[in-house]
C-alpha cells in the first residue's frame, strides 16, 4: 500500500510543478466538462491526488492503523484537502478573473456609437464597450444607408476584419 501512497504523491507533485512551469498545457478542464460538476478541475484533482499520497506516506510510515483504516482516512484527508482548495483558491481565482479579450462573434447585439461615418456602400469605424474597455471595430451599413458620426448602432453581423451595424432604434 506504501508503494501506491507514494506514487500518487510523486504524480500529484509532478503534475503540480509542470503544471506550474508550463501553465495551460497540462490543463484538462475543458476533458472535464460535466453539467454540473464544477468542482471536477485539474487543481481540484491534482490537489486529492496529492493529499492522498502524502497522507497515505504519513499514516502508512507513522500511525499504527490497519491498511483499510489508513486508506479510509487517507481518502478522508484528501477529500478535505481538495475541498479547501475548491472554496478557498480555486472558486475565488475563477470570480476574480476579468479579461479584456473577446471573441468577434461576442460582438453581434452590442450597440456601439460610430466613431468615423459609415457611407452607404463603404466602411466607417464604431466604439464598442466590450470586456470592460472601449474597443474599435471596422463597420459597414446592414440596410445600404450611410450612417454619421455619433449615432448608436446595433452589431447584426461579424466578421472578422469588420462588423456589419445597424442603427438603433429604442423598442
Amino acid at each position: 500500500m506504501l508503494e501506491l501512497y507514494w506514487i500518487c504523491l510523486v504524480i500529484g507533485v509532478l503534475f503540480s510543478l509542470a503544471t506550474f512551469i508550463f501553465g495551460q498545457a497540462f490543463d484538462l478542464d475543458g476533458a472535464l466538462d460535466i453539467e454540473g460538476a464544477d468542482f471536477l478541475n485539474t487543481t481540484t484533482i491534482a490537489a486529492f491526488i496529492t493529499a492522498f499520497g502524502g497522507a497515505g506516506v504519513l499514516l502508512a510510515t507513522y500511525a499504527p492503523i490497519g491498511a483499510v483504516a489508513g486508506l479510509a482516512a487517507g481518502l478522508c484527508v484528501a477529500f478535505l484537502a481538495s475541498t479547501a482548495i475548491q472554496f478557498l483558491y480555486v472558486r475565488p481565482m475563477e470570480r476574480a478573473e476579468r479579461s479584456v479579450a473577446f471573441s468577434v462573434k461576442e460582438l453581434v447585439g452590442h450597440t456601439a456609437h460610430v466613431t468615423i461615418p459609415i457611407p452607404a456602400d463603404g466602411y466607417g469605424e464604431v466604439m464598442l464597450n466590450v470586456g470592460g474597455g472601449n474597443v474599435c471595430q471596422i463597420a459597414r451599413s446592414g440596410d445600404g444607408n450611410p450612417i454619421a458620426t455619433g449615432a448608436q448602432v446595433v452589431v447584426i453581423e461579424s466578421a472578422s476584419d469588420s462588423v456589419t451595424v445597424i442603427p438603433f432604434q429604442e423598442p
